[in-house]
């Protein structure tokens, strides 16, 4: 599997915020291609029986061509997975 400092940066986030994740290697995991036109997307899977066993990845803040501002869309995000109407947000 090819590293990349982003992925490394994804995984070492979720490593800090899901005690499960830790210590595992990125072969490990399974990465998406990167998405997205006004955020930054990537699905991440484990291969193993973690909890979670796969997030969604997203970055919503530092795009110029951002169809909301920043705090509009964690907002909105936030409330839809809030109300169970979308991912739950863990970070």
């Amino acid at each position: 599997m090819m590293q990349s400092p982003v992925k490394d940066q994804i995984l070492r986030l979720c490593q800090s915020l899901f005690p499960q994740w830790a210590g595992l290697a990125m072969a490990d995991f399974e990465f998406d291609d990167p998405k997205g036109f006004s955020s930054f997307t990537m699905g991440i899977r484990s291969r193993r029986p973690l909890q979670p066993n796969a997030i969604l990845y997203r970055r919503l803040a530092g795009k110029d061509n951002a169809i909301l501002d920043f705090a509009t869309e964690k907002e909105v995000f936030l409330t839809l997975g809030a109300n169970d109407i979308a991912a739950h947000c863990y970070y």
